[in-house]
């Protein structure tokens, strides 16, 4: 009965490295790339390695023979992954946000050291 186990998880398991189909695709690319968001297999980025703009389609997508994804820019002979992928145009909504602050800056003044007077020539 153990035997029978063990023979159905390798038979599970990949054999060898596989390209992922069209239809995987999109999911692959939203649970694989954790730095932003994809909605459809049309959004596009831009390479900063290559200087392309890509789209979600176009990407390299393989499994390896442990399961985990490799997704790599379609560009031949760019070594750019999701980290080298920026948003195309405008930038989106969440990250104006981010960039938008209320509050005034104000200059940085170390509380050890006195403020400094300027002399005014005479």
């Amino acid at each position: 009965m153990v035997k029978s186990a063990k023979k159905r998880f390798t038979l599970s398991m990949p054999q060898k490295n596989r390209r992922i189909e069209i239809d995987e695709k999109l999911t692959v690319l939203q649970e694989t790339d954790r730095l932003r968001k994809w909605d459809t297999l049309e959004d596009r980025r831009v390479c900063v390695l290559c200087d392309k703009v890509i789209t979600g389609g176009m990407i390299d997508v393989w499994q390896d023979q442990e399961g985990g994804f490799h997704l790599h820019c379609p560009t031949r002979g760019c070594p750019a992954g999701p980290r080298d992928w920026f948003y195309h145009g405008a930038t989106r909504p969440s990250e104006v946000r981010v960039a938008r602050s209320r509050a005034p800056i104000l200059p940085f003044r170390s509380p050890s050291l006195p403020a400094r007077r300027v002399r005014r020539s005479v």
